[in-house]
């Protein structure tokens, strides 16, 4: 923690007419609430219990799958006492890792300051923008300096995404009930004008740099006060583009879990024996039915209109002027 805000205070100094931070308010949201021991681990203890119940689920269907296909190809009719115990131990073995991956993040965010409260992503992926901003405006010509923006681009496309799940998950606010689609609203006019402003850098360097820090910085300090509506003044933000326009390139994670379930229900189409046109049209069905679901439960819907719009235009589309960043949010 103390490393990150030291870091993020020598950036601010590089750059001059930036406003005071309030670094203590910054520091107050990393600090972890008080919690008893038997409570800290009662709250890993749930968090094992899920990823524990989940893992076991996914990786004892595919142990079962596996197992099916084979006896299949063999040519056998009955499970066999040794194809149990081979399933128990897959499935074993790879909850049994899982649950060991989160106890060692849980370890290493200790470690490393990570914010106990999961809405201060946000915190930490603006100081790390920080230093990242005084690079560039002071790296000079030739391939330092296109290290340094190619890293800021990469870090500001980390806090992008940071500040769309944010906004969606109400910030992790408890029992959250004011106006959701008016953060929602305002995150998205924050996210367009640092993604506007990141394009400056290759024109206008310093003059760039110089505004996304003092954005970042504002951000930062809001996040921590939980001014979650005012992440920016109102002088600095565009016009709202609207839900229904992409902000940034497509989120290629979202692909993952669509080509997981098209190859499990291939899978299982192969096991049944199919032979026909349902091997191509059932997968690819899956595939498009998780990928509309992810879409409209991570906020990212408006892909499908500008996918489709692609696909189905008849004639070349109107220049699209809304700001790009090469990571996803």
């Amino acid at each position: 923690m103390e490393e990150r805000i030291a870091k993020g205070r020598a950036a601010i100094g590089r750059f001059a007419d930036l406003p005071d931070v309030e670094w203590e308010a910054i520091r107050a949201a990393y600090q972890r609430p008080p919690r008893s021991v038997l409570g800290s681990y009662r709250a890993l203890a749930g968090e094992m219990l899920v990823v524990a119940f989940i893992t076991a689920l996914v990786s004892g269907w595919f142990a079962v799958a596996t197992t099916s296909w084979d006896m299949a190809q063999k040519g056998r009719g009955q499970v066999t006492h040794a194809d149990w115990v081979a399933v128990a131990y897959f499935t074993v073995v790879v909850t049994a890792a899982s649950v060991f991956g989160l106890v060692m993040r849980r370890v290493s965010n200790l470690r490393q300051g990570v914010p106990a409260v999961a809405k201060d992503e946000v915190l930490s992926a603006a100081l790390a923008v920080l230093p990242a901003c005084a690079e560039v405006a002071s790296a000079s010509a030739g391939h330092g300096r296109h290290t340094a923006l190619g890293t800021l681009h990469e870090l500001l496309g980390t806090l992008n995404t940071a500040l769309a799940k944010s906004a969606r998950r109400c910030n992790r606010i408890s029992h959250f009930t004011a106006n959701r689609r008016q953060v929602i609203a305002h995150t998205r006019k924050v996210r367009v004008k640092l993604l506007a402003e990141a394009d400056q850098l290759t024109a206008d360097r310093a003059t760039a740099s110089g505004n996304l820090a003092r954005f970042v910085v504002h951000i930062a300090v809001a996040h921590a006060r939980s001014e979650h509506s005012a992440l920016l003044p109102a002088a600095d933000l565009p016009a709202d583009p609207g839900a229904s326009t992409p902000i940034g390139p497509f989120p290629k994670r979202l692909l993952v879990l669509p080509s997981l379930a098209a190859t499990l229900t291939l899978t299982m189409l192969v096991m049944l024996g199919t032979t026909d046109a349902a091997l191509v049209f059932a997968p690819l069905s899956m595939f498009l039915m998780t990928l509309l679901a992810l879409l409209t439960t991570t906020g990212n819907l408006a892909w499908l209109r500008a996918l489709t719009g692609v696909v189905f235009a008849r004639e070349s589309p109107e220049p699209n002027n809304t700001p790009t960043s090469p990571s996803g949010g």
